[in-house]
């Protein structure tokens, strides 16, 4: 916890929130998809995770061979689960197909319905493991293999993705990979260290600049999703005004870290993920609701983010007295932790090999 970064927490937490309200407008608004608002609630929910992903690589640590085999699977383990329940929950509860060979298969070609997400986690993470598994070897020169092996991948992708014998326009988000991977890389390259220096008008500033940017260019501009829900042919706009609300971001998580409250919404901020997937179960019967007005279609998102806040802190609760139930969080349960260390202290027992003990020390790294 020491070693977190509140201002980050933050803002994640604030981001979550507005992509709730986001997919709530998306379903009670009409031609929500050639108004500028779907602009805007593009441009302030999700970008902002993707910079604080590229952030995060700052502090991941070198890979030895063992410590890169684990990683991968149990990453591969807390990525993957979800597709599973959801994919079951589409088939055997909504219907929405006869067969999950059926599901899963569409899950391929075009994972919509929010879970683009895992795969894009599965792509970051891969090509960030193999990246960290060479900087084991010249540790000095970990941020500049990191750098190159994500520019490769980059590279990779935009190939793959013009290669005509791709099925679909979302193959196993081919697309979303090449939108988001600059700025995850713009995150490496800053730090954080831009998100520790608080200052009260510099902040403000921020905020005002941050939030009249993104109405600007979402207002003034081509909507984002006016051509289907892709947004390449707008990337021009698209990264001026991730930039406006990165300004924002800054500005607001700074101020709100120096109140009591602050702290609040920073641990919920840690557990962003799981209120993204709880959040897809209660809107997927939702459909498409005309509202009436304006004011209803507030109502409706201020519920809905309220009532994902709650689920998320039940299950949050619920897998911190209930044994083995880690996975409910993706890998983050509390009492998990000592019971993996005290799994890998124990092997260590065995082997007392250098090499092993730095597995081990990476392992350990990892969980936390």
């Amino acid at each position: 916890m020491k070693n977190r970064n509140l201002i980050l927490d933050i803002a994640k937490f604030i981001a979550m929130v507005f992509i709730v309200i986001g997919h709530v407008v998306q379903r009670s608004m009409s031609g929500y998809t050639s108004n500028w608002v779907s602009s805007f609630m593009l441009v302030i929910g999700v970008p902002i995770y993707f910079l604080i992903s590229g952030i995060a690589i700052n502090y991941r640590k070198p890979l030895s061979p063992l410590g890169f085999i684990y990683d991968v699977i149990k990453r591969a383990i807390m990525y993957m689960w979800p597709v599973v329940f959801f994919l079951l929950l589409r088939v055997g509860f909504y219907k929405q197909w006869p067969t999950f060979d059926k599901a899963f298969s569409m899950f391929i070609a075009y994972p919509g319905y929010g879970l683009w997400v895992l795969w894009l986690l599965v792509w970051f993470n891969a090509v960030i493991d193999i990246a960290l598994l060479v900087s084991f070897f010249l540790p000095k020169y970990k941020k500049l293999i990191v750098s190159i092996t994500l520019i490769i991948a980059y590279v990779i992708f935009i190939i793959l993705r013009n290669v005509n014998t791709i099925p679909n326009y979302h193959f196993i988000a081919y697309d979303y990979f090449v939108i988001y991977t600059p700025i995850f890389f713009v995150g490496l390259l800053v730090g954080d260290k831009a998100f520790t220096y608080i200052n009260k008008w510099v902040s403000l500033l921020g905020i005002i600049l941050g939030l009249v940017g993104m109405i600007l260019t979402s207002r003034f501009s081509t909507p984002f999703y006016s051509s289907g829900y892709h947004i390449e042919n707008n990337l021009y706009i698209f990264y001026p005004a991730c930039l406006c609300a990165f300004m924002f971001y800054y500005g607001v998580s700074t101020l709100l870290s120096k109140v009591k409250v602050g702290e609040v919404i920073g641990f919920m901020g840690q557990f962003t993920l799981e209120c993204y997937f709880l959040h897809l179960v209660l809107l997927k019967n939702w459909g498409s609701i005309n509202t009436g007005n304006n004011v209803s279609t507030v109502f409706a998102a201020i519920a809905m983010v309220i009532l994902c806040l709650g689920n998320t802190i039940l299950v949050v609760v619920a897998t911190y007295f209930i044994p083995f139930t880690h996975f409910l969080l993706f890998g983050r349960h509390f009492s998990y932790y000592s019971f993996e260390n005290k799994m890998w202290e124990k092997l260590k027992e065995v082997s007392t090999k250098d090499y092993f003990h730095n597995s081990t020390n990476n392992i350990n790294n990892i969980t936390q």
